[in-house]
């Protein structure tokens, strides 16, 4: 049995409440924190649980940011940020946008079980996927069971034209995550936002 000691506010369950209402799909599970960096750890924490012990392996991207603290900097390209650390074990790097690559990796490795993506990579660039890239990442993630988490802390909330980036191609990920211009440059806040079906999964 788990604990939790949480002070609780309106103004916190409005915005999860809001967050969720504007979330398309079943994205209606919310949880607040103060930066990306801590919005990116819970969605992958969440995701990584959700998908079970036999599947332990993530799969991201090269020239990815993710976060500086310690778990997301496992999937953080390059060696900026990761030289003078020991990472974790359980990941998998592709090439961005490379579907080939996705599928490639799915059908080999059985024990993949998430995969961690920017909808537009940031720190790497500015750099996107086309459209059908994501039709296919959505199909072949279906088709093998493996959780697709859609880091949308630099181009998400508003920031592409559309509330989430991923809303132009018309896919909705499993979990999510915001922050940025979510504080509006006011606040210290980020969000993870998840499919009800793969919380419960992990935490329910």
């Amino acid at each position: 049995q788990e604990i939790a000691i949480a002070f609780m506010s309106q103004y916190a369950a409005a915005l999860a409440h809001n967050l969720a209402k504007c979330s398309p799909g079943d994205l209606d599970m919310v949880f607040l924190g103060s930066s990306g960096s801590e919005a990116m750890e819970a969605a992958v924490k969440l995701a990584e649980r959700a998908a079970g012990s036999k599947r332990p392996k993530i799969v991201y991207a090269e020239n990815s940011f993710h976060g500086k603290t310690k778990g997301v900097l496992a999937i953080t390209d390059g060696s900026l940020y990761r030289a003078d650390f020991r990472m974790a074990d359980n990941v998998l790097r592709i090439p961005f946008a490379d579907i080939e690559a996705v599928e490639r990796t799915f059908r080999s490795d059985p024990e993949v079980g998430v995969i961690v993506l920017e909808t537009i990579q940031g720190g790497g660039g500015i750099i996107q996927a086309p459209a059908e890239y994501w039709h296919k990442l959505r199909a072949l993630c279906d088709q093998y069971g493996v959780l697709w988490v859609a880091d949308e802390v630099q181009c998400g909330y508003g920031r592409s034209g559309r509330f989430y980036a991923f809303e132009h191609y018309g896919v909705v990920p499993d979990v999510t995550a915001l922050a940025k211009s979510l504080g509006g440059g006011k606040a210290a806040v980020g969000a993870m936002i998840a499919r009800r079906e793969v919380y419960m999964k992990a935490y329910g």
